[in-house]
């Protein structure tokens, strides 16, 4: 049986079963954006990219809007805010499954809420905004970073692989960890800094 690691709040928890895991997903206890370590995976990793639980996961999206990140959220609920005026088609939404940003104006999401059986008013929002005289669609970034889609990325989290702005990272032992992966694999980190202090890896492959 596979012990699962989940790393949520700043706090780790374990070990889960593969069914335990998959109950609290569907609880909504874990979503896409929690931690996770076990299997045959060697790092922490987003439950979105672990195979055995990416396909039961709920599509959820995040929404950058005022230097702020907020989410995750539904289809309905990302509907009941643009109804409410929350959002415009010209904010920014992160998709995990696609690891990018986008901005909401002719995406496919963007369609899929268009769709929705509830009452919506998109189609005039997006007309009026199309008519708005010196609009300007956001500036669309080759590398944006996760957390700051407006943002350049600096560099890539070499656990995560996710892109991020110099503001997101730290950098320990030459190289630039997202703050999330660090605090989740401090201990494994600051282990392997320590291991080649100490010479360790120079005198197992020590040649006689």
């Amino acid at each position: 049986m596979t012990d699962w690691y989940i790393y949520k709040n700043e706090q780790q928890a374990g070990p889960y079963s593969t069914e335990e895991i998959k109950k609290m997903i569907e609880k909504t206890e874990l979503t896409a954006n929690d931690y996770i370590y076990g299997g045959a995976y060697s790092d922490w990793l987003l439950i979105s990219a672990v195979s055995e639980f990416s396909d039961i996961l709920p599509a959820t999206y995040y929404i950058y809007k005022n230097d702020e990140q907020l989410g995750p959220f539904d289809l309905q609920h990302l509907k009941n805010m643009f109804d409410n005026n929350q959002i415009t088609i010209q904010d920014y939404y992160y998709d995990p499954k696609i690891n990018n940003w986008l901005v909401f104006s002719g995406s496919e999401l963007l369609a899929k809420l268009q769709n929705l059986e509830t009452r919506q008013n998109l189609d005039g929002v997006q007309d009026s905004v199309q008519h708005q005289e010196k609009s300007e669609q956001p500036k669309k970034l080759e590398f944006p970073c996760k957390n700051h889609p407006n943002v350049e990325s600096y560099l890539i989290c070499p656990l995560c692989q996710n892109d991020y702005c110099s503001e997101c990272l730290i950098e320990y032992d030459d190289k630039h960890y997202c703050k999330t992966c660090f605090e989740a694999n401090k201990e494994r980190i600051t282990l392997l800094k320590n291991a080649k202090k100490s010479g360790i890896f120079s005198k197992l492959f020590k040649k006689s």
